[in-house]
């Protein structure tokens, strides 16, 4: 798929990650996903999280991110590149493009969790209304270098 000269070949969707509390800390999900990369060649990587902790795990493994849940700025515009992965992301699962990165209605209004992480993310749209998600979606260091 081209678009604006940008290549997408495998985009990764990262529908979550568990890793056992005994274990946190220890970077588990960061090699499972480095490896999850290596072995699918995924130039992207999407996920749709209320969890700060996953966003940052994207993050991690990926040469660029939007949104940056710890930049000064988080929201601000990605260039054409990254602005179509997350489009091509969303689409993939049927978010609607004008609320990007935000996708409203998505959990039940009870929360998936006893406790919910949501409450650390730096948006209104997450904190206040349990039901939204955040669509996170970074470059893989095989997209940064097709993309030069």
């Amino acid at each position: 798929m081209n678009y604006f000269g940008a290549h997408i070949g495998k985009l990764l969707s990262l529908e979550g990650i568990a890793i056992d509390p005994t274990f946190h800390g220890q970077k588990l999900g960061k090699m499972a996903l480095t490896q999850m990369i290596q072995h699918t060649k995924a130039e992207a990587v999407g996920a749709i999280t209320r969890n700060p902790q996953l966003a940052r795990l994207v993050g991690s493994v990926c040469q660029r991110i939007f949104p940056n849940i710890d930049a000064a700025a988080p929201l601000t515009k990605p260039d054409r590149t990254m602005m179509h992965v997350a489009k091509v992301y969303a689409r993939h699962v049927g978010a609607t493009l004008s609320e990007l990165p935000f996708v409203t209605g998505r959990y039940p209004t009870e929360g998936l969790y006893g406790r919910d992480p949501g409450v650390h993310m730096p948006f209104t749209e997450i904190t206040d209304h349990i039901q939204n998600g955040l669509i996170v979606v970074g470059l893989t260091e095989r997209m940064q270098n097709d993309a030069a």
